[in-house]
């Protein structure tokens, strides 16, 4: 009869609970993504989902510059820039 290790048991349940806590974390960020719905300072959610152990966010695509180029045009924001 072959016995796995304590020490590959403890670090399997470790890789479990982190991957449980991620989809977790990730699945409650994705449903107030949803709750948000339609706001003009945020992409639209289509869809989220988890394939092959990836995660996945489906959103709206905006048009125009990255946050890199912004930066590089205008400078840092102020916060009651936006």
């Amino acid at each position: 009869m072959k016995y796995a290790s304590s020490n590959n048991l403890h670090r399997r349940y470790r890789e479990l609970a982190h991957s449980t806590r991620r989809q977790n974390y990730f699945s409650r960020e994705a449903r107030r993504l949803q709750q948000l719905g339609e706001h003009p300072q945020i992409p639209t959610l289509f869809a989220y989902f988890e394939e092959d152990k990836r995660l996945y966010l489906v959103q709206q695509y905006v048009e125009g510059q990255n946050l890199l180029e912004e930066l590089q045009h205008q400078g840092i924001f102020s916060e009651w820039e936006g």
